[in-house]
């Protein structure tokens, strides 16, 4: 894989680093991909030397989705729900803990990038070869137990789907990755596309041929993936990232530009295009999964309008006859309110806010693209222990030192642009 330059590093253990992060395919390999976010937790805790205090908002996010789930067991929700939604918290407890240490932020990007790297290679044979290489059971689906190794949250992990048979107004395949999911492989095809231009910057013209070929295969995978909510968080985070960059490089006339431009479109579009009708092309081809992600939506709002506790909430994923997924699947913001309550998705959207505030500020646009990223695409997705896409979020709280202080806080070493860029 290649190398980018080295640079100033805390030379203490790294509760993330570049090794860990590239860890994932080997784990993959053994079909033990789920047990990622609980070793990365474990690090975590493990590390001696804190550099700061948890932050506030993460951990009363933390604090309600615990609370919720006690009312959950206490009032006799099943085992498999329970374990299912702790399994969760697992993730929100590993940002919290991540929050307390340093992470370099180079060796974090490097990490994400080769990861991306492997799994579009990996992709691409499965593509080529297919279907020789799908359902392959993995190493773990032989020595777990029975019931677990059937279980579909399992299954995925442990059976090969980097690629899987669709239908979007004919059958395609489409990428599947890592986690035997399109939507979480494309997050993390975005997230190497998003973190690849930062690790250019003063690189080797072999880091730059092979990290250049890492992002155009992880373009194709993207592509493949067919996620449209994940193109536009990788669109929206971009966008971010450029107007961050032409604000500190002081472009007046090309912010006057693109402000009118913009909304100029925007009239145009408002004025001429008929959204049902376009809404309707859009979806036709997946209509299917409208309708199911629409009755899981509504369901899941009306368990909450119908909460004894609307300050915390079910704690767990109710099962629904005649839905394909549980209550509270297919987005964190309304997921993070059915389980957490009214108390816990303020929460996150107060600290996403703050969040890309500090990375405004900081004038640092690979924390602003990680921020915006994962705010679009949490529109649309879970925040699961089953992909890394959060990752985005903890490369904002890398670059940005993890702490909750202004921008004294911003290291030295951090990218101030997603390229070198000279400044006035």
């Amino acid at each position: 894989m290649p190398q980018a330059p080295a640079g100033r590093a805390d030379t203490a253990p790294q509760a993330l680093s570049a090794g860990f992060v590239r860890a994932y395919a080997a784990m993959w390999v053994l079909g033990l991909g789920f047990l990622w976010w609980p070793l990365l937790l474990l690090r975590t805790l493990g590390v001696r030397r804190r550099s700061r205090p948890p932050q506030f908002l993460p951990a009363a996010i933390v604090l309600c989705l615990a609370l919720s789930l006690l009312v959950a067991v206490l009032r006799g929700a099943e085992f498999g729900r329970v374990l299912g939604a702790g399994y969760n918290i697992v993730v929100w407890v590993s940002l919290l803990a991540l929050t307390t240490v340093t992470i370099d932020w180079r060796s974090l990007s490097r990490g994400i990038a080769q990861l991306a790297g492997l799994q579009s290679i990996a992709v691409l044979v499965a593509l080529a070869t297919h279907p020789l290489l799908s359902e392959l059971r993995l190493p773990a689906a032989y020595v777990l137990p029975g019931a677990i190794a059937s279980d579909p949250a399992f299954e995925s992990f442990t059976t090969v789907r980097l690629v899987r048979v669709d239908y979007f107004g004919e059958t395609v395949l489409r990428a599947a990755g890592f986690f035997g999911n399109s939507t979480w492989a494309g997050a993390l095809a975005a997230l190497g596309i998003l973190v690849t231009p930062a690790l250019l910057r003063g690189a080797s013209r072999r880091a730059v041929l092979g990290y250049g070929a890492l992002l155009a295969l992880d373009a194709v995978t993207l592509y493949l993936s067919y996620s449209r909510n994940t193109w536009l968080g990788l669109a929206a985070a971009a966008v971010a990232a450029g107007v961050l960059v032409l604000w500190r490089r002081q472009q007046w006339y090309l912010l006057t530009a693109l402000a009118a431009t913009t909304v100029g479109a925007a009239v145009y579009v408002i004025s001429t295009v008929d959204f049902t009708e376009l809404f309707a092309n859009v979806n036709s081809v997946r209509e299917g999964s409208l309708d199911a992600r629409t009755a899981i939506y509504s369901l899941t709002w009306q368990a909450v309008v119908d909460s004894p506790f609307p300050l915390l909430g079910s704690g767990v994923k109710e099962r629904v006859p005649g839905l394909v997924a549980s209550l509270g699947t297919h987005g964190t913001y309304l997921g993070l309110l059915y389980r957490g309550g009214w108390l816990a998705v303020v929460l996150l959207v107060l600290w996403l806010g703050l969040l890309a505030l500090r990375a405004w500020r900081a004038g640092t646009p690979l924390a602003l693209g990680g921020v915006v990223f994962a705010t679009v695409w949490f529109v649309a997705e879970d925040l699961d222990a089953g992909h890394l896409a959060p990752l985005g979020l903890v490369v904002a709280l890398a670059v940005l030192g993890g702490g909750t202080g202004s921008r004294s806080s911003v290291s030295r070493d951090s990218p101030r642009s997603v390229v070198e860029l000279p400044t006035p």
